[in-house]
């Protein structure tokens, strides 16, 4: 019977401490502001964040190609 209520005094005392709530509370609002955003950059941003990496990485290709031809 000792045990259940020192079980009990320790679930009580952790159920009223309330240290980290601030954080948490921080990282509930960040992630409520930080997902609809990232959201909404990889559905509109994210086709041409690619096409431009695309359009890059196609001359870097064309310009090794290039080098390559006038070392050969």
């Amino acid at each position: 019977m000792k045990r259940c209520r020192e079980v009990w005094r320790k679930i009580r005392t952790f159920h009223r401490n309330e240290s980290g709530a601030l954080s948490l509370e921080t990282v509930l609002i960040l992630g409520a502001v930080a997902v609809p955003l990232l959201v909404f950059v990889l559905r509109f941003g994210w086709p041409r964040v690619r096409l431009m990496f695309e359009d890059r990485l196609d001359g870097v290709h064309d310009e090794a190609d290039r080098i390559r031809e006038g070392v050969g």
